[in-house]
């Protein structure tokens, strides 16, 4: 015994999926919703492509979990899996000021991958 222990295989970065089209940014919404986010979400969420967390990244979430979202974070739809509702502690306007914050983010995420993406 006592030889080294191989790693697993490095995970693989998939592309950020593009949020809802028709989604409507409000800058203010999205900057408050920064803040919320740091408070309440990125204990399990926050992750990077170095050290990713073991939970979902929110920044690349697809349009169904969207238009999920309110139902998600307030109703607690995914509760069975493990993530509890917040409507104890978080008002509709604060979700959505969150989601306003994972959609800017992401949609800056899928313009610098275009741009790295290599050309046809």
């Amino acid at each position: 015994g006592g030889g080294p222990t191989p790693l697993p295989p490095a995970r693989e970065r998939r592309p950020t999926p593009a949020p809802p089209a028709d989604f409507v940014m409000d800058a203010m919404a999205a900057d408050a919703g920064a803040v919320l986010y740091l408070t309440w979400c990125a204990a399990c969420h926050l992750g990077s492509p170095e050290a990713p967390s073991a939970y979902p990244d929110l920044f690349a979430l697809n349009p169904q979990t969207h238009a999920a979202f309110e139902s998600i974070v307030l109703g607690g739809a995914l509760s069975s899996f493990g993530m509890a509702s917040f409507a104890d502690v978080m008002t509709p306007e604060n979700a959505a000021s969150i989601q306003a914050h994972l959609v800017r983010i992401q949609r800056e995420r899928v313009r610098a991958e275009a741009s790295k993406a290599p050309k046809r």
